[in-house]
């Protein structure tokens, strides 16, 4: 049991499948704790749409991505809920701000992410490595997790 917060994408008005797909696994992940989302830009009117999550955290500001106020902006939210996991898309926006994540708030990284598991007391991470030649398994109590599309399903993130 934990609690996990996803960092949400979206384009042109629409929550990306990747955002999705992080939440339903959130879901799962918090097993009695909290699931929340991150948005940010003008997406708080479509803030229902994410319905696995327990709460929607939406951030202001402009939709066009810019990763230094969009990792300064997260960094914020991040440090006052104070998450067990944070998932943040494989994608080009979770690269430019996961790693700022990891360093400002001293946790580790975990990329290429194609599954999550609970595991005692933290989290067990599987990351696909060599264009998917090769698994490697990883564990953390807390971390900031990069997660590849496709991993999970979308449908878990969506409205019931």
């Amino acid at each position: 049991m934990g609690n996990v917060l996803v960092v949400t994408e979206h384009m042109k008005g629409e929550f990306q499948d990747i955002s999705l797909e992080m939440l339903g696994r959130a879901r799962q992940l918090a097993n009695g704790g909290s699931c929340s989302a991150l948005v940010f830009g003008g997406m708080k009117d479509r803030a229902s749409e994410l319905g696995a999550a327990d709460r929607v955290l939406c951030v202001g500001g402009n939709d066009d991505f810019n990763p230094e106020a969009f990792a300064s902006a997260a960094l914020e939210v991040i440090q006052a809920e104070s998450p067990d996991l944070v998932l943040v898309g494989s994608t080009s926006m979770g690269m430019d701000i996961a790693p700022v994540l990891g360093v400002s708030l001293d946790l580790p990284v975990i990329s290429y992410c194609s599954g999550i598991d609970n595991s005692g007391d933290g989290y067990e991470f599987t990351s696909q490595l060599y264009g998917g030649k090769m698994d490697v398994k990883s564990s953390a109590s807390k971390a900031v997790a990069m997660v590849l599309a496709g991993s999970f399903s979308a449908d878990e993130g969506e409205i019931g």
